[in-house]
């Protein structure tokens, strides 16, 4: 699907390219448009009744933070979670179909768990074995498992690593829970509502991540069973800081091979210049990057960027950039910077598209 942005200074109206790389990277510093921005894109998604999952770690897609012309359209088609205040539903130690690979099905649970656990509570190595050897024990030893069951097992164990990683699983404990239940995300990606905002903001910044990790690969795993390219799927997630970008995050998988299941990825974030140098890697996935006026540290990097796609110099057009306007880079070199230069249409000017 060819998203449309506003229109350039020489009156063209702006979209993305039909390519087999749809993802969106949204950058610029708060209040400059990026939100703006992206529920135009969600509008035109759901017009043309494709699903949206959203993950929500700012604030931004709030129940009072949606303007109201944009839920009047949506309707029905909305459901947001905060899961600071109900289950998520998803059950992460879902196994699946164990006929006849109950093992195996339990040793990929319990290591992609404690793999994610490690990423995000900084676990050593140790610490992440011992919570490994928890879940494979407090699954073969119960009905259900839950993270509660975990830390429990965890604080009955003597061993110094144990006790730690339980000291570092108890903002997790105590910040959110999950559904018991095998419950399927088929309702998400192809059912109705045709809008699910995951609204993770009054987390903590640790259990932020273990959360969107658990959601990513949870859709992810979905994707790759009932996914197609014909299936059109769009994702957002809001500021990137807050979510895991590591070479074997859920979010990394979804931007190399969530193309082959029709997933459309919007990124958002405030700053792209990290020592992390994951957030490279996600510059160059997306076919389209849109950059807002950019904070005042960021402004040199990103005019060395468009500097490459286009002989100019972009530091006094980013410095006075108003709120609205965009500069975006289509991955084609630009012939000219009038055509790059884009305001934003309003939601209205999209509702009425």
């Amino acid at each position: 699907m060819r998203k449309i942005f506003g229109i350039s200074k020489t009156k063209k109206e702006i979209s993305s390219f039909d390519t087999p790389n749809s993802h969106i990277l949204i950058t610029g510093k708060s209040g400059t448009g990026k939100t703006y921005t992206i529920l135009n894109l969600i509008v035109q998604a759901v017009a043309n009744n494709i699903p949206v999952v959203i993950i929500d770690t700012g604030n931004s897609f709030a129940n009072n933070q949606i303007p109201v012309n944009v839920k009047s359209f949506m309707k029905d088609k909305l459901l947001i979670y905060d899961v600071a205040d109900k289950p998520l539903p998803i059950n992460p130690f879902f196994i699946g179909n164990i006929e006849g690979k109950k093992n195996q099905k339990i040793i990929e649970m319990a290591n992609r768990i404690s793999d994610i656990l490690k990423g995000c509570l900084k676990l050593g190595m140790q610490q992440r074995n011992e919570v490994y050897e928890s879940i494979v024990y407090v699954f073969n030893s119960n009905d259900s498992i839950t993270f509660q069951k975990v830390f429990d097992r965890l604080e009955e164990m003597k061993k110094s690593p144990a006790k730690t990683a339980a000291e570092k699983l108890l903002p997790l404990i105590t910040g959110v829970s999950f559904s018991d239940k095998n419950d399927s995300l088929d309702y998400v990606l192809y059912g109705n509502p045709k809008v699910h905002i995951f609204q993770l903001s009054r987390l903590s910044d640790e259990v932020k991540k273990i959360v969107s990790d658990i959601i990513l690969f949870s859709l992810m795993d979905k994707l790759r069973q009932n996914g197609s390219i014909e299936k059109n799927f769009v994702l957002v997630l809001d500021e990137l800081r807050n979510i895991n970008c590591g070479n074997s995050a859920p979010l990394t998988k979804i931007l190399t091979e969530g193309r082959k299941f029709g997933v459309e990825c919007i990124c958002a974030t405030q700053f792209i210049r990290s020592k992390n140098t994951d957030f490279i890697s996600i510059l160059e996935q997306a076919a389209t990057r849109v950059f807002f006026k950019p904070n005042d540290s960021e402004i040199k990097l990103v005019a060395k960027h468009l500097s490459n796609i286009l002989r100019e110099d972009w530091k006094s057009i980013l410095k006075t950039m108003p709120r609205g306007y965009c500069i975006i880079d289509r991955g084609l070199i630009a012939d000219c910077k009038e055509d790059m230069a884009v305001k934003v249409y309003k939601n209205e000017e999209i509702l009425n598209k």
